[in-house]
């Protein structure tokens, strides 16, 4: 059965689009996107795994609808299970180079100054 580990919508250590605020879904469109990106570099889903994959998932939530990347696994392959909790070990605490330059293209100055000087 195909089930999943959250692993967020940004790295720990960076700000994130705010379930509620103006332009949410569209910050956090591009984050997922990027935070996808960044995980298919430092831990690529193994060749040949349709099992295992990177995907954007919707959570209900009192104040709407939030959405966070998650690694699809089949809990009865060991392969996919262990890819898949490596891969919540290997999420990046910071945006690399790549991440904030697509990330800069859609936030505020200010947004945009605490991006770099983290």
């Amino acid at each position: 059965m195909i089930d999943y580990i959250e692993l967020g919508s940004s790295p720990s250590g960076e700000d994130c689009a705010q379930l509620g605020t103006t332009g949410y879904y569209e910050r956090m469109t591009v984050e997922i996107g990027e935070l996808r990106r960044m995980m298919e570099r430092v831990h690529p889903v193994p060749l040949g795994y349709v099992s295992a994959r990177y995907g954007r998932k919707a959570f209900e939530h009192d104040f709407g609808m939030y959405y966070e990347l998650c690694a699809y696994f089949d809990d009865r392959d060991s392969v996919s299970i262990d890819w898949a909790f490596e891969a919540e070990r290997c999420v990046p605490e910071r945006w690399d180079a790549t991440a904030r330059q697509a990330l800069a293209a859609i936030l505020t100055i200010e947004e945009q100054a605490a991006l770099y000087h983290k």
